[in-house]
């Protein structure tokens, strides 16, 4: 059995890009930003251990992945 996961999402939108900013990522204290490019989700800036990309890789047994997880915050926020 896996631990749950804890994310915070905060969405910044100024109309031109919307940026996802995600603290509780496993292994990383810091928040990292995000981005959503069409199908991919994207790094804003390199970060030690998260790939430029993200996979579509479950963040854990049981887990969905953490892609999937932001483009839903994104489409529940009304984002484009």
């Amino acid at each position: 059995m896996s631990a749950a996961i804890a994310l915070s999402i905060d969405l910044y939108d100024d109309g031109v890009v919307p940026v996802l900013l995600v603290a509780g990522i496993p292994g990383h204290p810091e928040e990292v930003a995000f981005l959503v490019d069409g199908p991919h989700v994207r790094a804003l800036r390199p970060v030690r251990g998260i790939p430029a990309c993200l996979p579509e890789r479950a963040m854990g047994r049981g887990l969905p992945c953490l892609a999937a997880v932001l483009r839903d915050a994104l489409l529940s926020a009304g984002a484009p």
